[in-house]
């Protein structure tokens, strides 16, 4: 008898269980289900990392990241855990010499993504944004650096704004390829004997291929017009000068008016000690504006000097300003401290 009320005892309590976890079953199955979301194979989006390939330690890490849409449709994209809301995340997975370098940013807290959390890229168009990695990872010992971007995890794509997320389980990965970049950070002493003329050209002209390879053509023929402005220069040569000036300068100004101030110049009493000129990078803005700067060599020493130019009418390049200063010197990892100097 004993045994039987055991088991009677037993049976009850797997009925309850049983008719309990039914319950269950059934409450699920019923759940209001997250809207359906739409993520893109992996081949409809793209990064591309761009950074320079030398860096003295201590300089910042600007990275470039670029997100492109290969779909045939808009994408609405979250732009969570991408450098284009920043860095608020471990996003990237950055080595030195195959060493892990941990991230030591900060970490966001996320609510629900408002609408203008996304961009719209369209069929084919991209968006950039840039970031200094150095604020979030250690890059002050030398060596070479890789930096791999990693797909978010927590992230939402959308075809229209009625797919956007309404919840945070809405979210989840999102698959955005790209290849790995590196950066050779090396010590101001070690960049001060480590190229020779040429070498440091041919790095300016892998990084210029690397930021703008449709304008690589163009530079080069900026960076003939600016040597033979400052030869006229340097040579007293004012009416050769005044014709390589861009024809918008010329419109305002006449060639006398030019000779006038080219006398007034501070920097005219160095003319007889000039040795050479090297470009040492480059900066592009809008309108087809190219940027040279570089330093000025003197027998007494050097001076910095920036060249702004345009391209005019028939692909003519002209001086749109030309400034120098004593005092200040282009960052080291451009190229201007040569072997020997």
């Amino acid at each position: 008898m004993k045994r039987f009320i055991q088991f009677c005892t037993l049976f009850c309590i797997l009925t309850v269980n049983l008719a309990l976890g039914a319950c269950t079953l059934e409450s699920s199955s019923v759940a209001v289900q997250p809207a359906e979301t739409i993520q893109p194979p992996q081949s409809d989006l793209e990064a591309i990392l761009q950074v320079p390939t030398t860096l003295p330690d201590g300089d910042s890490v600007e990275l470039e990241f670029t997100l492109i849409n290969h779909s045939e449709t808009g994408l609405y994209v979250l732009k969570w855990y991408t450098p284009l809301e920043g860095l608020a995340g471990e996003i990237f997975r950055i080595e030195r010499d195959g060493q892990v370098i941990p991230y030591q940013g900060i970490l966001a807290t996320r609510i629900t993504p408002p609408p203008e959390a996304y961009v719209l890229l369209e069929p084919g168009e991209s968006v950039s944004a840039e970031v200094d990695l150095a604020t979030a990872y250690d890059f002050s010992k030398s060596g070479e650096y890789t930096i791999e971007f990693l797909s978010p995890s927590i992230s939402h794509v959308a075809r229209t704004e009625a797919e956007m997320a309404r919840t945070l389980n809405d979210l989840g990965p999102v698959q955005i390829p790209s290849k790995r970049v590196s950066v050779t950070i090396a010590s101001a002493s070690d960049l001060s004997v480590r190229w020779t003329p040429a070498e440091a050209a041919e790095m300016i002209r892998g990084y210029l291929r690397s930021q703008k390879p449709d304008l690589v053509a163009n530079v080069e023929m900026a960076e003939e017009v600016t040597r033979s402005y400052v030869e006229a220069l340097h040579n007293g040569e004012v009416g050769s000068a005044y014709r390589l000036l861009a024809e918008e300068v010329r419109s305002r100004q006449s060639q006398e008016e030019y000779a006038s101030f080219l006398k007034a110049d501070p920097n005219s009493g160095v003319i007889e000690k000039y040795e050479g000129l090297e470009i040492c990078e480059y900066q592009f803005g809008d309108k087809g504006l190219v940027t040279a700067i570089g330093l000025l060599h003197y027998e007494g020493g050097d001076i910095y000097f920036v060249s702004n130019l345009v391209e005019g009418p028939e692909k003519a390049w002209g001086i749109y300003k030309f400034y120098t200063d004593s005092e200040v010197e282009p960052k080291l990892w451009a190229g201007c401290l040569f072997e020997g100097q």
